[in-house]
């Protein structure tokens, strides 16, 4: 509990800085949204000719958004260090060394996204536990240089002992944004799915910025 509570501080404390960082990938994941949203309720002509119409462009939003998603994973870890050490820096400089580290942070992602689709298999509940055992691994790739697997690997071995801890917040920060992002979508814009997909993805990201809080912090802690 008192993870919770000092990462939501310090993401509501510093979330001028943080949104600013998490802006440009918030922006283009909707814009991808957007261009997708008109196939709801299209009978399978319509789509297959709305898609050759408009391929090029969901390809290259797709390709900006995933190369932003993946840089912000280390690029959080940059901006929670230069906050905590009050160096002068910007968002834009967080996200520029994320991308420096882009490939090895992409083959981390990929990785780990399979062990927890794993975990979904087996039940879901175990992906929570995997997500919270690897989910280090950006700081290993930010501060420490290492590759793929050694940052995963590092990753599952330091939190050997905080694995039931992770797997619960990672659970709530779950639980939080699927619910937040249900009422903005189905209830607060419901008839208006380009508001409930900005309100929906504003939640997402809202609760990103403590839960990745909570993995810097582990990472400082466990290197002090």
């Amino acid at each position: 509990m008192n993870q919770f509570i000092a990462a939501w501080e310090f993401a509501l404390k510093n979330f001028q800085y943080l949104f600013l960082l998490v802006l440009p990938v918030m922006v283009s994941e909707m814009l991808v949204a957007y261009l997708l949203i008109p196939i709801d309720g299209m009978d399978p002509m319509d789509i297959n000719e709305y898609m050759s119409g408009n391929v090029a462009s969901i390809m290259i939003v797709s390709l900006i958004a995933i190369v932003l998603s993946v840089s912000l994973t280390g690029g959080l870890m940059v901006a929670y260090q230069s906050i905590m050490s009050q160096e002068a820096s910007n968002p834009i400089n967080a996200l520029s060394a994320g991308f420096k580290k882009f490939f090895p942070l992409l083959g981390a992602t990929i990785l780990s996204s399979l062990l927890i689709g794993l975990g979904a298999i087996l039940l879901i509940l175990p992906a929570f536990y995997f997500m919270g055992r690897v989910y280090l691994f950006p700081a290993y790739i930010m501060f420490e240089d290492k590759g793929v697997m050694d940052s995963l690997r590092a990753s599952w071995e330091a939190t050997d002992e905080h694995g039931t801890t992770l797997f619960f917040l990672t659970f709530v920060f779950f639980v939080l944004t699927l619910v937040a992002g249900s009422l903005m979508s189905g209830v607060i814009f419901d008839g208006n799915p380009v508001a409930g997909t900005i309100g929906a993805g504003l939640v997402e990201y809202v609760c990103i910025l403590p839960w990745m809080y909570i993995y810097f912090s582990l990472y400082k802690s466990i290197k002090s």
